[in-house]
């Protein structure tokens, strides 16, 4: 959806999600599974965090400051930890 149909719903709009192919569950899927090679508990949450995308939107559900909230650390912190935590999946990829 465009924003301006984001805009223009009300509250008895019946939206739904747009159903993902086969081929975006399938990418989804490993995508998710890159995140466990993610040893430190703290950097794969922050992962997770910031993988939560509105379906609708396709925007962050969670800010960093949100996630630095959460996770009771400053919000640079928590964006260092996912740049470590990407650096790890990075390297195990493409090593």
């Amino acid at each position: 959806m465009e924003l301006d149909d984001l805009l223009s719903l009300t509250a008895e709009s019946q939206i739904r999600p747009p159903m993902p192919t086969s081929s975006e569950i399938s990418r989804m899927d490993e995508a998710l599974g890159w995140v466990s090679w993610i040893q430190d508990t703290a950097h794969r949450r922050v992962v997770l965090f910031w993988m939560m995308i509105h379906p609708l939107s396709g925007q962050h559900r969670y800010s960093w400051r949100q996630i630095g909230e959460r996770m009771g650390r400053d919000h640079k912190t928590v964006k260092g930890w996912f740049y470590r935590g990407v650096a790890v999946i990075t390297k195990k990829k493409y090593t």
